[in-house]
């Protein structure tokens, strides 16, 4: 019996294995096994791992193999190598020559030190007020980044035509002082309407100039554009006045086959390649059949919305929106405005619009592209529009001035920056109220966008970002609330959408596209005309092609998890039209059961370092112990809106039991958090007194502590049936800055388990020079129970 491999060398980096071969010298009568005796000075299951230490040579064959994997890890250790031996060999085999052999690991890359360099990130952001013969534009630079920031200087410009700076009719330039890490700087400009010309629209920006200390790839969009239209009086356009007739034509919506999030085929939406046929919504039963969200109510909680648009108006109900900006008792209400119509003056495109176009675009009127919800009826609240808009009060915490009270499913396609914050106890209300007495008990359903900070490394770039991303979604306070079905975004080629946040707390993800560039964004609806939109600002795509985009009132590069929380929101308005009788829960609970595995494929990513074990940074696909497969980048999944209304219309609205809350079970268990060592701390909490037939809807963990460079933990959670989450992945930029460690957590990767038994949390440092402790922590369990 000899011992041979596949080869003598491989790289810790490798994604392939090496094959150690048992070869007898004949067929052998019946099925051998033969243990491996190792040695060397690399460690099984630190340096590499054995796909098992006992080669199996079947009856009547000659050979039989097991497969060596390297592991990466982040230690400066030249000449590992890992030796084998046959070892005691029974009855008639004797070993023969090669019995043993030696694989070499090559050593990887250790990654530079990431705290070097840390960056400041200036941001600015305008709003605007407008008055009867005056614009003021209120600007707002942040430092979103953890280090201080030098002086710099404020461009405000207005002009006539947005790429040529011979149009300009307004420019100034303002200083802004020193600001240290997370402060920010105010400045209000204003600007007679009189010495802007009248009957057009106007083009602008405010843009900060680079300061030293922004040295992040994402520390280089220090501008906002803003823009308005005056007519032939100067006066801020601020009702909608529709550009063209509304349609009363019927017949196929023309932009329809370059929807693919509907119907993908392949096709490139005014991209320059097209995806991967089936990365859609999957429903090409309900594209035909409906339902088609007919009367349900959705709230689109947004900038604004374009009421007069063709495509739009037959979809709005009447005298339900809402614009705070016009709120008579408000200090400087929008001149002209009125309440009811949440027209948008800003002139650079309208979030708000382009989601109702997701949502509701009217079918078969012969103009753009339809809604995945096509009957549904709208409404806009533009909270994000007004710096006095209340929060609440667009979520349905209000019956008066607005009426949010009969709203059945409301869409949030914004979010934060991020950071180590918790959800206000205010906030937390207004969603408790909504689940439990909206829609007559049953609950709204609130969909809200993940985020895009995938890719938004404002202080720190690890060389990892690109695996873990830089930003999590748990690092926007109100993602870790149950109450919400919290957004992820894939491209047409069905992977995740290269700026979309992932995390634990992601339920679901829908089409979000990619820029419409050189691979598909989406086509949506954009404000009208062709002077105002989207379409003014990125010329590309559709905005290039007068005969398909007549009229400017559509736009193919709209995107971000603000494309696919309306992509839900609209699901569920269909869901809803089939079977109004679900709780907010049992669309949850629709949609998890029947999501879409995509990117199968996706490797996790495991290191040691300091003479640990592997650290799971990243998990591929798994699948919990209650039959539900979860990744951090999809959730459950993508919809399947097939198959989520073929359960819905045999559902029993008892399946899910009893809403539960068991309140924080906490332990105080103060552990020092090694450093730079990938086993970590690890603090258990035993569960007992839940009820037995309790089954877990979303897990939230709290945790307390301190650490000097935040940055470097990562946080996973182990269920008793050994499911493991990353609540928070290493290198997370939202924690630069801040050594107190207090942060509420949430992860749905336990969906269907249950509660009961030993809870373990591990915290790894990641990176060596700083050092912490867990004080104590906290685990909460939402449930179902019959």
């Amino acid at each position: 019996m000899t011992l041979t491999a596949s080869q003598t060398k491989i790289a810790e980096t490798s994604t392939y294995s090496v094959s150690i071969w048992a070869n007898a010298d004949r067929p052998v009568n019946e099925t051998v096994l033969i243990d491996l005796e190792l040695s060397g000075n690399a460690e099984v299951d630190v340096d590499y791992e054995l796909s098992s230490r006992v080669i199996r040579i079947p009856a009547h064959d000659t050979n039989g193999r097991v497969r060596v994997f390297p592991i990466l890890d982040w230690d400066v250790d030249p000449g590992e190598s890992a030796s084998m031996r046959i070892g005691q060999l029974a009855g008639n085999l004797e070993a023969g020559q090669p019995d043993s052999l030696t694989i070499g690991l090559i050593d990887g890359p250790v990654p530079p030190n990431y705290k070097e360099n840390i960056s400041a990130d200036l941001r600015v952001f305008s709003n605007l007020t407008i008055e009867r013969d005056s614009v003021t534009f209120d600007l707002r630079v942040f430092n979103l980044g953890a280090a201080d920031s030098s002086s710099t200087d404020l461009d405000l410009v207005l002009r006539t035509d947005l790429s040529n700076a011979s149009t300009n009719v307004y420019s100034n330039s303002f200083s802004v002082p020193e600001l240290a890490a997370y402060h920010s700087y105010s400045r209000s400009v204003e600007v007679p309407l009189a010495t802007l010309p009248s009957a057009t629209t106007l083009y602008g920006f405010a843009v900060l100039r680079r300061t030293e200390e922004e040295v992040s790839v994402s520390s280089q969009y220090g501008h906002d554009y803003l823009g308005f239209s005056l007519d032939s009086n100067r006066r801020v356009v601020t009702r909608c006045q529709s550009s063209s007739s509304p349609s009363t034509q019927t017949g196929p919506d023309p932009l329809f086959s370059d929807q693919w999030h509907l119907s993908n085929s392949g096709q490139s939406a005014f991209a320059s390649a097209g995806g991967i046929p089936g990365a859609d919504l999957s429903m090409e039963s309900t594209l035909d059949a409906g339902p088609f969200g007919e009367n349900v109510r959705v709230a689109i909680v947004d900038t604004g919305l374009e009421q007069c648009h063709p495509d739009l108006l037959n979809r709005i109900e009447a005298n339900a929106s809402y614009n705070f900006a016009a709120d008579p008792s408000q200090l400087f209400p929008w001149f002209g405005a009125v309440q009811t119509d949440v027209f948008n003056p800003y002139s650079l495109g309208d979030h708000g619009t382009s989601i109702a176009g997701i949502i509701a675009a009217t079918l078969n009127n012969g103009v753009g592209g339809r809604g995945i919800a096509p009957s549904s009826l709208i409404r806009g609240y533009n909270f994000l529009s007004s710096s006095s808009g209340s929060h609440a009060s667009s979520l349905g915490s209000s019956t008066v001035d607005p009426d949010s009270s009969d709203v059945a499913v409301f869409n949030m396609s914004y979010g934060t920056i991020g950071s180590q914050r918790n959800p206000s106890a205010l906030l937390t209300s207004v969603f408790l109220h909504g689940t439990t007495e909206l829609r007559e008990g049953l609950g709204a359903i609130y969909v809200k966008s993940a985020g895009n900070g995938f890719n938004r490394c404002l202080s720190i770039e690890h060389d990892l970002r690109s695996e873990l991303g830089c930003r999590s979604s748990n690092s926007d306070s109100t993602n870790s609330l149950p109450y919400l079905i919290v957004a992820g975004g894939f491209n047409a080629d069905d992977e995740r959408a290269s700026y979309a946040s992932a995390g634990s707390n992601i339920w679901i993800t829908a089409p979000a596209g990619q820029f419409g560039s050189t691979s598909p964004a989406v086509v949506t609806t954009d404000q009208q005309g062709l002077d105002r939109g989207y379409d003014v600002l990125v010329s590309r795509g559709l905005a290039l092609d007068d005969s398909a985009n007549d009229g400017g009132n559509y736009i193919s590069t709209f995107n971000g998890t603000s494309s696919s929380a309306p992509m839900i929101s609209g699901a569920v308005a269909t869901i809803l039209s089939e079977n109004a009788s679900l709780s907010w829960r049992d669309v949850k609970h629709i949609l998890a059961s029947t999501a879409r595995r995509l990117d199968v494929a996706i490797p996790p990513i495991r290191i040691a370092f300091g003479g640990g074990r592997p650290h799971t940074f990243r998990h591929g696909w798994t699948l919990n112990k209650a039959g539900y497969w979860f990744h951090n980048w999809f959730g459950f999944g993508a919809v399947d809106l097939d198959a989520a209304l073929a359960m819905a219309r045999s559902y029993s609205t008892d399946t899910l039991g009893d809403f539960a809350d068991s309140g924080r079970i906490t332990t105080v268990d103060a552990l020092s958090i090694p450093d730079f060592n990938s086993d970590g701390v690890s603090s258990s909490i035993e569960v007992t007194n839940l009820p037995s037939s309790a089954t877990i809807e979303a897990v939230v963990v709290n945790v307390f502590g301190a650490h000097e460079f935040l940055s470097d933990l990562s946080i996973t959670l182990v269920s008793p049936a050994g499911t493991e989450s990353i609540l928070n992945p290493a290198f997370n930029d939202s924690l630069v800055g801040t050594t107190d460690l207090n942060w509420q957590l949430l992860s749905n990767a336990f969906y269907g388990e249950s509660p009961n038994g030993n809870w373990s949390l591990n915290i790894v440092d990641a990176h060596s020079d700083h050092v912490g402790e867990l004080e104590q922590w906290s685990i909460r369990f939402y449930y179902g129970s019959k």
